[in-house]
C-alpha cells in the first residue's frame, strides 16, 4: 500500500485500461492491479535470504569495493550478486497471483500470439515481466534509500542495519 512501490498497470494498457473503466470495468481492473501488488509483495519475502547470502559470501575485496566505491556501490553489489536469484524467485510467486485473474488464460493466448506478429517497436503487454521488472525496481530503489542513510551516519545507522543483517 507505499504509493511510492505501487505497481499499477503498464503506460502501454493506459487506453484499454481508460476504456474499461469507462465501460464500468473499473473494479475488474483495479481487482488485477490489486494481485499484480500482492504477488510483488508477496515475492519481496524472498529477497532477505538472498540478500543474506549475497553479504556471506562478500568477499573483503567485494566489501572495500563497497566502502571505497560511489554513492550506490552496495546497491551496485547488491543488484548484481541478487538480481538474476530474486527473478527465479519471484517470477513464480507473481505467476501464481496473477493466475488468480478470471481472463488470465486467455491473456496469456493473447500474448503468445501478440509476440509472434513480426511489428517493429511493438509495445511490451506482458504484466508477469511489468511485475517483475517493478517489483524489482521498487526493492533495489528501497535498498538505494537504506544505503544513502547509512552513508550520511555510518555509525548511528550503519552500526544498526549491520548488527541485524549479521545476527541472522
Amino acid at each position: 500500500n507505499n504509493a511510492l512501490y505501487k505497481i499499477q498497470m503498464p503506460e502501454q494498457l493506459n487506453t484499454i485500461t481508460n476504456t474499461l473503466r469507462t465501460f464500468g470495468l473499473s473494479s475488474q481492473v483495479d481487482q488485477i492491479e490489486s494481485l499484480m501488488n500482492k504477488g510483488a509483495e508477496a515475492a519481496a519475502n524472498e529477497a532477505t535470504a538472498v540478500f543474506i547470502d549475497a553479504v556471506q559470501q562478500m568477499t573483503i575485496s567485494d566489501a572495500m569495493g563497497i566502502i571505497q566505491g560511489n554513492d550506490t556501490a552496495a546497491t551496485d553489489y547488491f543488484k548484481l550478486k541478487t538480481e538474476s536469484t530474486l527473478r527465479q524467485r519471484y517470477q513464480p510467486i507473481i505467476d501464481n497471483h496473477l493466475s488468480q485473474v478470471g481472463f488470465y488464460n486467455e491473456y496469456q493466448t493473447f500474448l503468445s500470439s501478440y509476440n509472434k506478429l513480426p511489428i517493429a517497436n511493438k509495445p511490451a503487454l506482458d504484466l508477469q515481466q511489468h511485475v517483475l521488472n517493478e517489483s524489482l525496481a521498487g526493492l533495489f530503489s528501497q535498498v538505494a534509500k537504506e544505503e544513502a542513510l547509512i552513508r550520511e551516519d555510518p555509525i548511528g545507522r550503519g552500526s544498526a542495519f549491520l548488527g541485524s543483517v549479521f545476527a541472522k
